[in-house]
C-alpha cells in the first residue's frame, strides 16, 4: 500500500536531503570498500583479518541504509514518515561508521576516526546544531572506551584531540546550519508577506476596477434618470408659460406631468441621499408601536392607480407592532415598486405580512421574468441592475434593492431571494421581536 502523498514544505526539504545524502552516501560505500580492500602497508603494524571484515560488514550496513531510503522514498511518505525516516537512516550511520571506527581499534596510529566527523556534518544537516553535537556526546564515553581498551598506554591527549576536533566541526556545522535556518525562514517570510501584499494590490485593483465600472454605470443611469424628468418638466413649464389658451384639462394635464415627474426626481435624490447616510453610518431608526395596516394603506396611496395592481394579505393582530414605521414602509415600497418594474402590466403583484414565532414576516411576490441564479449574489449592490446599465429595464439608479437589504440589516432582519426565470420572484424577510428595543436607536 502506497503512503499518502507528502504535501507540507518541511516534509518536501527532509525528502530532498534524504535523495542528497542518499547519493554521498553510495559514493561513502565506494570510497570505503576501496579503501578496506585496499590498506596501505604500515611499517611495524599487521591490520587483523578480522578489522577487514569488520569494516566490510560497517560498508554493508550503509548500504542496507541506502536500500532502506530508497524504498521508502519511493513509497513517497507522508510528513510524520519522512521524519521518522531521517532519524534511522542517521543512527544506521552512527551505528556504521562507529563500526568502521572501533574496527581499527589495534592501531593506535590510524586516522579512521576522521569519518566521524562526516556524523558531525549530517547531524547538523539534519538537526542544525543540537543535531551536530549528539556524535560529539556519542564519542565522548565510546573513544574514552576505545583508548582504556589500547595495547599502548592510556593518552589523555590523543582522545581530548579528537573528540576536541569533533566539537570544533560539530559547533562549526552547527551553527551554520542554524543559520542558514533562520534566514531560509526569514525569506520564506519575506516572500509570503510579498505574497500577500500582491494579493492585497490584486484585490484593491480589481476593487477599483470594479469601482470605475459602477461609475461608469452610475453616470450612464443617471444622464437618463436626471435628464428623462427635467426635459419633461421644462418642456411642460414652458407650454403652461407660453400658451394661454390651454383648456383646463390640458392645464391640469401638464400640471399632473409637472406633480408626476417632480415627485420622480425627488424620490432619485432621495434614494442618492439614503445611500450617503448608509455609507457614512448616519441611518437613525425610531422604534415604536406601529399599526402596519396603516403603513399598508399609505403604501397603496403612493402607488396611486398601480395599487391595483397589488394584492395584500395582512395579518389581523399587526396593529401595535414594535418597528420603524417610516424604514418598514420604505423596505415595502420598494419591493413593491420593484415588482411592478418588472414583472408585465396583467398581473399582481402579492404582498403578505404575517406574525410568526421568530418574529415578522413580510412577503413580495411576482409573476415577471424572474432572475438568472448568476445575478442574485448581486442583486444587492449598489448601481447593479441586471443586465447592466446599457440594457436595464424601467426607471431608477439600481438603488432600491441595496438600501432595502441595507435598512433590513439595520432593523436586524435578514432578506431572501427565490426566483425562476420565467416564474417570477419573490423577496422573503425575516424581522425579530423588537419589543425590548429602545425608543430611538441612532
Amino acid at each position: 500500500m502506497r503512503i499518502a502523498e507528502v504535501t507540507s514544505p518541511r516534509a518536501e526539504r527532509a525528502r530532498r536531503h534524504e535523495r542528497a545524502l542518499w547519493w554521498i552516501r553510495w559514493f561513502g560505500i565506494a570510497l570505503g570498500t576501496y579503501q578496506v580492500t585496499n590498506p596501505t602497508p604500515v611499517a611495524g603494524i599487521r591490520t587483523p583479518r578480522s578489522s577487514e571484515w569488520i569494516a566490510l560488514a560497517a560498508v554493508g550496513l550503509l548500504v542496507i541504509n541506502n536500500l532502506i531510503v530508497g524504498g521508502v522514498l519511493w513509497r513517497k511518505p507522508s510528513d510524520r514518515g519522512i521524519l521518522r525516516l531521517g532519524a534511522l537512516v542517521f543512527a544506521i550511520d552512527v551505528a556504521a561508521l562507529w563500526t568502521i571506527t572501533w574496527a581499527y581499534n589495534f592501531n593506535r596510529f590510524d586516522q579512521t576516526w576522521v569519518v566521524l566527523l562526516v556524523l558531525c556534518l549530517e547531524g547538523a544537516q539534519r538537526y542544525q546544531l543540537r543535531g551536530a553535537m549528539i556524535p560529539v556526546a556519542l564519542a565522548i564515553p565510546l573513544d574514552t572506551t576505545r583508548e582504556f581498551i589500547m595495547r599502548a598506554p592510556f593518552q589523555f591527549q590523543d582522545l581530548s584531540y579528537r573528540i576536541g576536533m569533533m566539537a570544533i566541526v560539530a559547533a562549526v556545522a552547527g551553527v551554520m546550519a542554524r543559520n542558514l535556518e533562520r534566514e531560509r525562514a526569514q525569506a520564506e517570510e519575506h516572500a509570503a508577506e510579498l505574497t500577500r501584499l500582491a494579493e492585497q494590490e490584486r484585490a484593491t485593483i480589481a476593487r477599483l476596477q470594479e469601482l470605475d465600472a459602477m461609475k461608469s454605470d452610475f453616470v450612464a443611469i443617471a444622464s437618463h434618470e436626471l435628464r428623462t424628468p427635467l426635459t419633461a418638466m421644462q418642456g411642460s413649464i414652458k407650454t403652461l408659460s407660453h400658451r394661454h389658451e390651454l383648456t383646463q384639462a390640458e392645464r391640469d394635464t401638464l400640471l399632473d406631468m409637472l406633480n408626476r415627474q417632480s415627485d420622480r426626481l425627488a424620490r432619485l435624490v432621495e434614494d442618492l441621499l439614503m445611500v450617503s447616510n448608509i455609507e457614512g453610518d448616519r441611518v437613525g431608526l425610531r422604534i415604536e408601536p406601529t399599526d402596519l395596516h396603516a403603513v399598508v394603506d399609505t403604501l397603496r396611496e403612493e402607488l396611486g392607480a398601480r395599487a391595483a395592481r397589488v394584492s395584500c394579505a395582512i395579518g389581523s393582530d399587526l396593529t401595535d407592532v414594535m418597528t420603524d414605521k417610516q424604514r418598514f414602509g420604505q423596505i415595502a415600497r420598494n419591493l413593491v415598486e420593484n415588482a411592478l418594474k418588472f414583472s408585465p402590466e396583467d398581473t399582481i403583484v402579492r404582498v403578505s405580512i404575517h406574525k410568526g414565532a421568530d418574529g415578522l414576516l413580510l412577503e413580495v411576490s411576482d409573476d415577471g421574468r424572474g432572475i438568472a441564479p448568476e445575478d442574485i449574489p448581486r442583486l444587492f449592490d449598489r448601481f447593479y441592475q441586471v443586465g447592466g446599465a446599457l440594457r436595464r429595464v424601467g426607471e431608477g439608479f439600481g438603488l432600491g434593492l441595496y438600501i432595502t437589504d441595507r435598512l433590513v440589516q439595520a432593523l436586524g432582519g435578514r432578506i431572501t431571494v427565490d426566483s425562476e426565470v420565467g416564474r417570477g420572484t419573490t423577496f422573503r424577510i425575516w424581522f425579530p421581536d423588537a419589543r425590548e428595543a429602545p425608543a430611538e436607536i441612532a
